[in-house]
């Protein structure tokens, strides 16, 4: 079953020109968030039915997973924790990475080759906005039902523009921009309290709601560190600091560096990922036979090495931390050292051919079935998981 998005399709396509004007430096956040107002309605509508004519339950929408296709200019759609494919959607413009909101009901892709956050109803397929976030964007976002107010920002750092676009999920409209130089990727903190935006010399840490730089700056000198994420009690940071094969954890009471562990030259930490039960975080790298990196939160020593085929992409996880989803871009893809030009290197696709998915137990560290044939470059499994952080 191949779904396409329909060429008759039209959607609310937000000009550029039109981005709010309130480009902010970040470390003064001037500007301040628009008046809350009610959430929309979902009002007496018959529920949408999908591209077979079925109708999607919540329980439907809840057990979907996604994987966007880089260079197919697609998504892919998968039913249950052991990945089963059930179709695509194309029409997509070299979507990155993406982001589900909590009830399963929306989809957030990051295209880059529009440089704009594609708004899709996970039922219909259809896109709803496009939001004109820049090139090379990366989403953060703590997903929840729609309308619920802990959920109504989601973060999308560009660093096409150097900057994060806070966006309003009620509107689908850019309410604030915060100016980060040099950033490549930001990251909401699990309380939601914290915005941490990881550039090339280290990492700011912001105030979601102003802007405003809330701890020192965080040097790391000549680590570049292109990737971050948190442990679910906020408590530390891993950084996959592509530059210098390691990866560095930091104490964010004090936003310092507490230890290093160094990998083999040539591994090229890409992103990190902590389970969401938060006893482990996850490496991937560029370097096939140091394909992902298991590592003990309580020791932060590494537990394991599972080599992949061709560099590893992207770590996710199941809901319930049972499954890791480790995205290969297979043998074609192999990097000997991409070092911090990881993300330009994939926005001008050297890597070619078709990847896969491999299913790994976070329990036993062994691999669980076969690995899921995908579309060339595969991007992040995102799923509803409500109250967790997304992406980033």
């Amino acid at each position: 079953m191949a779904w396409r998005t329909s060429s008759r399709h039209n959607p609310g396509v937000i000009g550029r020109a039109h981005r709010v004007a309130i480009a902010t430096v970040a470390v003064t956040g001037l500007s301040v968030f628009a008046g809350i107002s009610a959430p929309p309605s979902a009002g007496t509508t018959p529920p949408p039915k999908a591209p077979d004519g079925t109708t999607c339950s919540p329980a439907t929408l809840a057990s979907r997973l996604y994987s966007p296709m880089y260079v197919d200019n697609s998504l892919q759609v998968f039913s249950g924790e052991n990945l089963h494919t059930i179709g695509t959607v194309g029409g997509l413009g070299t979507p990155a990475e993406m982001v589900t909101s909590g009830d399963g009901r929306t989809l957030y892709i990051d295209d880059w080759g529009t440089g704009s956050l594609r708004v899709m109803d996970a039922c219909t397929f259809r896109t709803i906005a496009l939001i004109p976030v820049g090139s090379f964007s990366i989403a953060t976002y703590i997903s929840g039902p729609a309308g619920s107010l802990a959920s109504r920002y989601l973060y999308v750092s560009s660093l096409a523009d150097e900057d994060v676009n806070v966006v309003d999920t009620w509107t689908n409209t850019i309410v604030k921009q915060y100016f980060v130089p040099g950033i490549a990727g930001a990251q909401l903190s699990p309380d939601g309290t914290r915005l941490y935006a990881v550039t090339a010399e280290g990492v700011f840490t912001f105030d979601p709601m102003t802007g405003r730089q809330v701890a020192p700056f965080l040097f790391t000198g000549r680590l570049v560190p292109t990737w971050l994420t948190a442990t679910p009690d906020g408590s530390k940071l891993y950084l996959a600091d592509t530059g210098s094969d390691r990866v560095s954890v930091v104490d964010t009471h004090t936003m310092k560096i507490v230890k290093t562990i160094q990998f083999p030259f040539g591994t090229a930490p890409i992103t990190a990922k902590v389970t969401p039960d938060g006893k482990e975080v996850w490496i991937a790298n560029g370097a096939s036979s140091y394909g992902a990196v298991v590592i003990s939160t309580a020791t932060d020593s590494v537990m394991k090495v599972i080599p992949t085929n061709g560099m590893d992409l992207y770590i996710s996880f199941s809901r319930d931390s049972k499954y890791a989803y480790l995205a290969e871009g297979g043998p074609a893809s192999l990097s000997a050292h991409l070092g911090a030009v990881f993300l330009v290197v994939a926005a001008l696709s050297l890597v070619r051919g078709d990847g896969d998915i491999r299913i790994v137990s976070t329990s036993t560290l062994g691999q669980v079935g076969p690995v899921v044939q995908t579309g060339q470059i595969p991007g992040d499994v995102s799923s509803a998981q409500p109250g967790l952080v997304s992406g980033g």
